[in-house]
């Protein structure tokens, strides 16, 4: 039987970004537990830091970017990480739009049974 290593509060650990969250966080999945990750980005290998856990779910912090994402870009402000009034300047306008029109058609199928065609 293969059994899947549980992951604990302060383990740094090697994750794959697969999506983005609602508040635009990079999601992965490890163990059978979702995590997620702010400022990480999907496409991207990060190396992450456990913050959180629960049963279902975890959140971390992001330490080291390994394999960086083609629409990572330089945030525009210098306490962009420090501030939390802007979390996803580290993100190019391009991917933003398409990131947010797959969080709003995802949310009104959830919500209504319906798919949508979400314009720019």
């Amino acid at each position: 039987m293969d059994m899947e290593k549980t992951i604990k509060q302060n383990d740094i650990i090697q994750l794959e970004i697969i999506d983005y969250g609602i508040n635009g966080e990079g999601v992965a999945r490890t163990g059978g537990v979702v995590v997620f990750v702010p400022f990480a980005m999907k496409g991207e290998t990060i190396k992450a830091k456990i913050t959180f856990v629960k049963k279902d779910f975890a959140t971390a912090e992001l330490v080291e970017v390994v394999t960086g994402s083609p629409f990572r870009v330089k945030p525009v402000c210098n306490r962009f990480s420090r501030c939390g009034g802007c979390n996803l300047l580290h993100i190019s306008y391009e991917e933003q739009i398409r990131m947010k029109k797959n969080i709003l058609r995802t949310t009104l199928k959830k919500n209504t049974k319906a798919d949508f065609e979400v314009e720019d």
